[in-house]
């Protein structure tokens, strides 16, 4: 959700170097009833194909597929996400910042080719993606992420579908991140940015091999450190409005595969402590 950063950006995509044969995908059990809850990378090259089998496997045995919010897909949703994530006429980021912030952002974008006007009337949070989105791009890191590789599929099929958010809940969070302290979170962002590709590369890697220690050590605790507002913005308070949704899901007829950022995964205030505190058995699947 920077957080839309490390975050943000990368939390554009998530995660791991650990554990033998594991991946991100947890099936969540009581009784006979289950669900599977599985990490996703929000950005993820072609070269990332196939995915781990447990994702297809979890898919093929879901009746339903849970993904954090709806994408902006009709031209009156894009216009009203960007009208949301723009200042009101007169207001510009550049009035925001101290000039030193001011001019270190302009001369990153300079170097990426990208003109600071082009961005200056947008809020802090949509600026930092973008930073990451075009760094992704220029690596080629950029593609289809996993929850768009199988709401695709989901969509091809008829499966039906839900979501943990509203595309208007996501679109807010994004225009508030970074607003009460403008100049350290630009500040971050540039820094973060600067190191998004090699970093995301590291998180592919760890999230193929499903080692939420190195998520929770590298994006988690970092976040937190940096910026305690916007990670509990990002992460925590959504991870705990989240649980009785999924709780729930036991409470209904079939099996759900809920995709939602690798990052809201592990910690002690991530999904999987919260299922296991709420009495579920996890187990990680190879």
């Amino acid at each position: 959700m920077n957080k839309f950063l490390r975050p943000l950006g990368l939390c554009l995509a998530l995660f791991s170097v650990g554990a033998v044969a594991e991946t991100s995908v947890w099936k969540v059990s009581k009784g006979n009833d289950f669900i599977y809850v599985a990490g996703t990378v929000h950005l993820l090259p072609a070269s990332e194909y196939p995915l781990p089998s447990a994702f297809n496997d979890a898919y093929r045995q879901a009746d339903r597929l849970v993904f954090e919010a709806p994408l902006p897909e009709t031209m009156a949703e894009q216009q009203k996400m960007l009208a949301t994530l723009q200042y009101p006429a007169g207001q510009t980021l550049s009035k925001q910042l101290k000039p030193a912030v001011r001019n270190e952002l302009a001369q990153y974008l300079q170097e990426l080719g990208v003109p600071l006007a082009m961005v200056d009337g947008y809020k802090p949070g949509f600026v930092a993606m973008q930073l990451t989105l075009i760094e992704m791009t220029k690596a080629g890191l950029s593609g289809d992420g996993v929850d768009k590789h199988f709401l695709t599929q989901a969509k091809s099929a008829g499966k039906p579908l839900q979501y943990l958010e509203t595309l208007e809940f996501q679109i807010d969070l994004i225009a508030k991140i970074g607003e009460e302290n403008p100049d350290e979170f630009i500040k971050l962002s540039l820094a973060e940015a600067k190191d998004s590709s090699n970093m995301l590369k590291k998180l592919i890697k760890a999230w193929r091999a499903g080692d939420m220690d190195f998520i929770d050590r590298e994006v988690l605790r970092k976040a937190k450190k940096d910026d305690e507002r916007t990670y509990r913005m990002m992460f925590s308070d959504r991870n705990q409005r989240w649980l009785p949704q999924l709780q729930q899901m036991f409470e209904q007829p079939g099996h759900e595969l809920v995709l939602v950022g690798a990052a809201h995964l592990p910690g002690d205030e991530g999904v999987l402590t919260m299922l296991r505190q709420a009495g579920f058995t996890l187990q990680q699947m190879p």
